[in-house]
């Protein structure tokens, strides 16, 4: 349809099937200009393989719509960035520094298409005739990219990449089938044979553009126990040949930073079960490697990445941050993409608001070295799954922009797990039920069993309606494992359901025959889990019972939705001043969230206390980022102190003013959503939509964005953007359908704006 003719023709039957599954698709940008992304897609629906095409055509058609339109979203109104405890940035928010990134990465190339690279050298995964030597198959793969990677102008495809697109054998039509696939100019193919001796002998052939005569055919010969020295010779025999061609520099020796034999086997062994989502497994090889040789820098790496991920084993090693800043101290002699990639890896481990006084240096490295990795290997899936992970944890950016990033490691590599954990959460958010099952089902395609495969059996079966009243449904949530439960029960909490999903998975935290042994501490506290339960309940706007199973009496705790519930009048009012009274007492001025509250009932002396403690904590502190959101409370508190006297013009003058930098470790949700009000109450409404759009989603576990999305609901109207105003009609009316009394109200209030735009009542 798109070119005018089949993919494959010839002049019998025969010779068209023959083709079909011998040859390539044919790229249809070389016949007829059309966007990168939907080229990629119709290539992935003519995969020859089964297991790499899409699955359903919904999931085709939404690649073929959202990821790769810059112009759209997929849903405009209902993206969110929900976080996940575990993770030390919880409560990071969005903040207009990090623009290098939010600018970098949507501008970066993504995977390439027909235009090969001429500087971009694939591997191709070696035949190998000894079942003895299988190892060096794939090992060749990772040792030589890593060898010719950084040679002067050269870029080497991720290994993962190539194992993952090889198909057939080492000869000119898998090598250039390999190259119009990765976008690569250069193509390297060969063979490794048992010599005499106990001798190896690498055979090899170098392609350019992937057409005419080899530029270079090689063949290096070494003991078999040092074939790690045969593929130094051979790395320097293809540059010698790329010289011819190409403007390159030297090879590295040892380029993995390996210092023995057995430790570089190990790494390797590690690197081919982490390509196959083994993560356990790889784990074991890795940190047999680091015991082999504690230099291995690599090989922490990857330990701290997969254990960043939550590893069912993880347990049994040290912490993620551990590794990974051990990695960064070793960090020297790799090939650019490692070095990057460790660099990311460091700074995401030193990013801690509490000990970091270089915060924000380090954030913005991390940051720019995130926008550098993505320009310099926009082929590389992890390089956009890091992305992803930075950007989701520090709530920069909407929800959907967040899953673009994850949806572009998955297309580059279908079987990249890790890139699926953050997109099932994503997905509920941006498309709903529809769109989230489609990533459980792609994902358990994979025939993963690791604890990212429970997770996505158990939300398969809870998005559904059916199965999730079935028998086999209850027993699932009275058996599975406490981490896929916590993670599915936050995947799940801001989804409007009738069925009240969420607050089902959450009464399960609380019950059930499992172990919380070897969970992690916040999953295994009950009194963090009954918050998830209660946030759950307070959501749906179920406040009572929400009190009650929350044991609220406490304002600390991520989790905990004391505040909210105070704030919407669903704790008496002597409880809320009488547990104030305690935490000031205790010496913290944390509770910035009581401001609000203060507020509204125009307790200037309890206003005025917390401005002057927060005032002395930004003069005392001794960490520069405490001392600026101790500033930014005093400001906020003395923002709210005019909202108090009456004085609303200087009350949204001092929350404008406020520096969204703060943002970073500090919540600021509450404050941006007193300014939209206070713009919408000067019928400022443009100004007061901007604000909501750029920071709800940053309160999106707070019952309080139900009201701010009703709020956007009448912007919406006003502004004569009826789709907007029903979308978020809509939500309010169906996430509290079944709310307390006292929230009836606000569902009355969404219902009659829905009749008023659709001429008929609303449901």
């Amino acid at each position: 349809m798109l070119t005018g003719e089949p993919p494959f023709t010839g002049p019998t039957a025969q010779a068209i099937i023959a083709k079909r599954f011998s040859e390539p698709v044919p790229h249809l940008r070389t016949i007829r200009d059309v966007p990168e992304g939907v080229e990629l897609a119709v290539t992935r629906a003519l995969a020859r393989s089964p297991a790499d095409r899409f699955t359903t055509a919904a999931e085709f058609a939404a690649v073929l719509e959202s990821p790769w339109d810059q112009g759209r979203r997929y849903d405009r109104g209902q993206a969110a960035a929900s976080r996940l405890w575990r993770r030390k940035w919880i409560g990071l928010g969005m903040v207009t520094g990090l623009a290098a990134l939010g600018v970098g990465l949507w501008r970066s190339r993504g995977p390439s298409g027909p235009v090969l690279d001429p500087n971009l050298v694939a591997i191709a995964p070696f035949d190998v005739l000894d079942p003895s030597l299988q190892l060096w198959r794939e090992g060749l793969v990772d040792l030589l990219s890593r060898s010719l990677d950084g040679a002067g102008i050269l870029r080497t495809v991720s290994p993962a990449t190539v194992v993952r697109q090889w198909r057939g054998r080492a000869e000119p039509a898998s090598a250039r089938a390999l190259a119009r696939k990765s976008g690569a100019g250069l193509v390297v193919f060969g063979t490794v044979l048992r010599g005499s001796r106990d001798s190896v002998r690498l055979r090899a052939t170098l392609l350019n553009n992937a057409e005419g005569p080899p530029v270079a055919e090689i063949e290096v010969q070494d003991d078999g126990s040092r074939i790690d020295r045969v593929s130094d010779s051979l790395a320097v025999a293809l540059l010698r040949g790329l010289g011819r061609i190409r403007p390159v520099g030297e090879v590295r020796n040892s380029p993995l930073g390996a210092s023995s034999l057995p430790a570089l086997k190990a790494y390797l062994q590690g690197e081919q079960l982490y390509r196959r989502g083994m993560w356990d497994s790889a784990l074991v090889s890795y940190d047999r490697a680091i015991e082999l040789d504690s230099g291995f820098a690599l090989a922490y790496g990857r330990m701290a990445h997969i254990l960043w991920w939550d590893s069912e084993t993880s347990k049994d090693y040290r912490p993620s941050s551990e590794y990974a800043l051990r990695a960064g101290e070793l960090n020297h002699g790799l090939s650019p993409r490692d070095s990057l990639l460790i660099r990311v890896a460091w700074l995401m481990a030193v990013l801690d608001p509490q000990e970091d006084t270089a915060f924000f240096q380090h954030n913005r490295q991390l940051s720019e070295t995130l926008t550098e990795a993505a320009r310099r290997y926009p082929g590389e899936p992890e390089v956009w799954y890091l992305s992803g992970e930075y950007r989701y944890h520090s709530g920069v950016g909407l929800a959907a922009e967040h899953l673009k990033l994850f949806d572009r490691a998955i297309l580059l590599d279908s079987a990249f797990g890790p890139a699926y954990e953050h997109a099932l959460q994503l997905a509920i958010q941006v498309g709903g039920a529809q769109l989230a099952k489609q990533y459980t089902r792609k994902y358990l395609t994979l025939g993963s069993s690791d604890a990212l495969a429970k997770e996505a059996r158990l939300a398969q079966t809870m998005l559904d309606p059916v199965s999730a009243r079935s028998a086999e449904a209850a027993h699932l949530l009275d058996t599975v494992a406490s981490v896929p439960l916590w993670n599915v029960t936050l995947g799940l909490l801001s989804w409007p359901d009738s069925a009240e999903t969420s607050v089902r998975l959450g009464r399960s935290l609380l019950t059930g025959h499992r172990s919380f042994r070897g969970a992690p501490p916040f999953v295994a506290d009950s009194l963090e889990r009954r918050s998830v339960l209660a946030r759950a309940l307070v959501f749906r706007g179920h406040l009572r019972e929400a009190r009650e199973v929350g044991r609220l009496d406490r304002i600390d705790g991520f989790f905990n939705p004391f505040m909210e519930l105070a704030v919407i009048g669903g704790i008496p009012e002597d409880t809320v001043a009488a547990v104030l009274r305690r935490a000031a007492e205790q010496g913290g001025f944390g509770g910035h969230r009581a401001l609000l509250w203060w507020a509204t009932r125009r307790d200037t002396f309890s206003l005025r206390s917390y401005a002057r403690r927060a005032d002395s904590a930004a003069h005392i502190g001794k960490n520069p980022l405490a001392q600026l959101v101790a500033g930014y409370l005093r400001d906020a508190a003395g923002s709210y102190l005019a909202l108090a006297r009456f004085d609303s013009a200087a009350a949204l003058d001092g929350l404008t003013a406020l520096p969204d930098s703060a943002c970073l470790t500090n919540q600021c949700f509450f404050q941006k959503l007193t300014q939209a009000r206070l713009y919408a109450a000067r019928k400022q409404d443009r100004e007061a939509a901007q604000v909501l759009d750029n920071w709800l989603e940053t309160g999106k576990l707070s019952p309080l964005f139900t009201l701010g999305t009703l709020e956007r609901g009448h912007l919406a109207e006003r502004l004569q953007d009826p789709e907007r105003a029903m979308r978020s009609y809509q939500f309010v009316a169906d996430v509290w359908r079944h709310a307390d009394p006292e929230l009836q109200p606000y569902v009355a209030e969404a219902r009659a704006g829905l009749a008023r735009l659709t001429g008929e009542a609303a449901r």
